[in-house]
């Protein structure tokens, strides 16, 4: 018997570069939606050490902490 999981969307920054990040919350949730996906499996990251703008950048060994952290909160068998 084939094990069944359930899709777990993540993304790392909410998209709030330009002031958008409830836009871009909703289109995701949107997004979710048409993919049979429940928005509450969504998991948006939205680490105060992700965030960028014109004059910062993320650092590198900030992302695997964070996408790390947030598996282990949703307990999630496997990253892809």
């Amino acid at each position: 018997m084939q094990a069944q999981y359930s899709p777990t969307p993540t993304c790392c920054v909410t998209g709030d570069y330009y002031g958008q990040g409830t836009v871009r919350r909703q289109e995701l949730e949107e997004a979710c939606q048409l993919l049979g996906i429940p928005a509450e499996r969504l998991t948006l990251l939205d680490d105060k050490d992700l965030r960028v703008s014109a004059s910062t950048h993320t650092r590198a060994c900030v992302t695997p902490r964070c996408v790390s952290d947030a598996a282990l909160r949703v307990k999630l068998h496997c990253v892809r």
